[in-house]
């Protein structure tokens, strides 16, 4: 089971209007991290990493660093990068005006959608207007056990 956090924007009134991101380490971005920042629309964390590498590469030429040392950084990197990205992918949406306004489980994207959707159609069903008349009045219903 995957924890997937749900951002709405009311602004929009299509498809673009609910977002699931999952939460945890993204394997994209792991592999593709800038074509994963562009397409996400992640520009914090494009710079951070695109900063990130040319600290990286600048501190392993002046330290005169040898072999294994710089590929164990830079796996270290990409490693700390892949776990924060999703954090970022979400810090890039509240930018944009959505806010985080539930968390659902699922095995995939596909049931945490469905599985969102349904609580909310569960959610509105219930409203003050379908509540049996009379039956919130106080001193309204059966009287508890043993009163007598």
């Amino acid at each position: 089971m995957r924890v997937y956090s749900v951002h709405e924007n009311p602004a929009y009134t299509d498809d673009r209007r609910i977002v699931l991101v999952k939460e945890g380490f993204c394997w994209p971005a792991l592999f593709f991290t800038i074509i994963w920042a562009i397409y996400r629309r992640v520009w914090l964390g494009l710079g951070v990493y695109v900063i990130g590498i040319v600290v990286l590469a600048v501190a392993e030429t002046v330290a005169g660093v040898q072999q294994p040392v710089p590929g164990l950084l830079s796996i270290a990197f990409a490693l700390l990068v892949a776990a924060e990205a999703n954090d970022w992918r979400c810090r890039a949406l509240a930018g944009r005006g959505y806010r985080e306004v539930a968390t659902v489980i699922g095995e995939n994207l596909d049931d945490a959608e469905r599985r969102y959707f349904e609580l909310a159609a569960d959610a509105h069903a219930v409203t003050p207007n379908s509540v049996a008349p009379n039956a919130a009045a106080p001193g309204a219903g059966p009287e508890p056990a043993g009163a007598a």
